[in-house]
């Protein structure tokens, strides 16, 4: 597989367009990126966490990157466009509260409009075209305003409402990057709340109310959500055993991992590991 990229700005990661040009698949990546990808043409197989899909023709798809991804299989005629922009912009702008929910928690979005009515293989072409000029502040200003108004659209089209921006809004939006970011880097260690107020200089009350009405879910379910994404991950590609995993992925004993496991996914971590441990998966 053959990925071109074109680099976007220092302070922020890229935005690039990838052909896919060979079956070459690959390996497992995460980051703290959200991501637009559009197909359009050709096929493509993606793995994120441990749901395998094909992409859409001719949709927008959005998804953040914590969750282990790849791509597993194309065709030789896929062109994929990727774009990726930091998680502190998605917090700044402020988009309605389910859209943002979801992608924090994991599910992968679809545009119900055509890409060809939203002209999105147009939008991504200018957008590689802005790339070039990534040294002109106004190109740099111009790109993000373009990726905010195609957000923002995006929310509009899964049917919520938009919301205004406000100081307050901004200030919370700060605070809960701050906190989503800690647990984000730190989650395969033994997190307290009492731990995360400290390290982002808030109270502890402040954050968990703060953490639910945002998200939708508590900070403790939120860090058992990423430990297990972490697991289902090295139960794919890795020969370690069961203990070792649910210990690197940051849970305090077999035991709870064996229960958390069996809650969100509905088996056990070995049936998981037999039934995606699959040519198709494999590294």
């Amino acid at each position: 597989m053959c990925i071109e990229h074109v680099c976007i700005l220092p302070e922020h990661e890229c935005v690039y367009v990838a052909v896919e040009t060979s079956p070459r698949m690959a390996s497992f990546h995460a980051h703290g990126e959200i991501e637009l990808a559009l197909l359009q043409s050709g096929a493509v197989s993606f793995l994120f966490n441990d749901t395998l899909m094909d992409f859409p023709l001719d949709r927008l798809v959005v998804y953040w990157g914590a969750f282990p991804h790849r791509v597993v299989r194309t065709s030789p005629d896929a062109r994929l466009y990727v774009a990726t922009f930091q998680l502190a912009d998605l917090m700044q702008w402020t988009l309605p509260r389910q859209v943002e929910q979801a992608l924090l928690n994991g599910e992968i979005l679809s545009a119900g409009q055509s890409a060809r009515e939203e002209g999105d293989a147009a939008m991504f072409d200018r957008w590689t075209r802005l790339a070039l000029n990534s040294d002109d502040q106004n190109a740099r200003k111009i790109l993000l305003l373009e990726m905010e108004a195609r957000l923002r659209r995006f929310a509009l089209d899964q049917r919520a409402a938009p919301q205004r921006s406000s100081y307050k809004q901004q200030e919370k939006g700060t605070a809960d990057l701050r906190v989503l970011s800690y647990i984000v880097q730190n989650f395969r260690e033994p997190l307290t709340i009492k731990q995360i107020a400290a390290a982002v200089c808030m109270h502890e009350k402040y954050i968990m109310a703060l953490f639910k009405q945002r998200f939708g879910v508590s900070v403790h379910r939120y860090i058992i959500h990423l430990r297990l994404a972490h697991a289902k991950r090295d139960l794919i590609l890795s020969e370690a055993g069961v203990a070792t995993i649910a210990l690197n992925a940051g849970f305090s004993s077999l035991s709870s991992f064996y229960e958390a496991f069996r809650k969100e996914v509905k088996c056990t971590p070995q049936e998981f590991a037999r039934t995606h441990r699959s040519p198709l998966a494999a590294r």
